[in-house]
């Protein structure tokens, strides 16, 4: 399982309420959600917004639509909430170790805009061959 495991007293830690935006994100994938990181940065959702979280509809609302994932993370925000417990530092960098992989085995072809591209109107958005709308 996915289970956060109690840390040493002499682990770093930082609180849930004090993550920014980009560290949610490390957190996300360090639990294998890691697909709604742009979602929740894009809606500006940071540890504070997290620490909040106590319903899985509040999740349904950011867009996971699965309900046993929404589960998940509120379980981890609940267990991370408590103050002793906070987030090991080593979790947030395996989210970015995690992210990282994830980064490099990403397709760089496929529907629609890369990351950095912008829709303009002369130029319509690119479709696989073979797309018949």
């Amino acid at each position: 399982g996915e289970r956060l495991k109690p840390s040493t007293a002499t682990e770093p830690k930082k609180h849930l309420v004090d993550l920014t935006m980009d560290e949610v994100g490390d957190l996300l994938w360090s639990v294998n959600l890691g697909q709604y990181q742009r979602r929740f940065a894009s809606l500006g959702v940071d540890g504070a917004s997290l620490a909040e979280l106590e319903k899985q509809e509040e999740l349904q609302e950011l867009g996971m639509e699965l309900a046993i994932q929404r589960k998940k993370l509120v379980r981890v925000c609940k267990t991370l909430r408590q103050a002793e417990n906070g987030v090991p530092l080593k979790t947030l960098r395996l989210g970015v170790e995690l992210r990282k992989k994830a980064k490099d085995k990403a397709p760089t072809a496929g529907v629609g805009y890369r990351d950095g591209e912008k829709y303009s109107q002369d130029q319509p958005p690119r479709f696989e061959e073979g797309f018949n709308g």
